[in-house]
């Protein structure tokens, strides 16, 4: 006998997706991609762990590709257009840039 799926059953909605760990109360908006002129609409900046990971995949699409694994992952990189993609590394790269970092702002420290 098959078991119910982790949904509840067949017919009932999954649970909605939920920010991830220490995300809930940040300033960045987890679910943004990139922060750009044309996101009138958002007033949140986007997530830089999103414009990192985007970057660092079309960085080293590469040395990637011959990871089986990653052959699912490298086709949402290829969904994103070329435009999106110019201003992720853009933004990833000035962000790298900056003399300052968190923690000489206080943000993420431990007490």
């Amino acid at each position: 006998m098959l078991s119910a799926p982790p949904c509840g059953g067949v017919g009932k909605p999954a649970p909605p997706y939920q920010p991830p760990y220490g995300c809930k109360d940040c300033v960045y908006d987890w679910k943004v991609r990139v922060t750009s002129p044309q996101d009138k609409g958002n007033n949140s900046p986007a997530c830089p762990f999103n414009y990192f990971y985007w970057d660092f995949l079309a960085r080293h699409r590469d040395k990637l590709k011959s990871q089986g694994r990653m052959n699912f992952v490298l086709a949402n990189l290829d969904k994103i257009d070329s435009e999106e993609l110019e201003n992720i590394h853009l933004k990833a790269e000035k962000w790298h840039s900056q003399k300052t970092s968190c923690r000489s702002q206080g943000i993420g420290n431990r007490q």
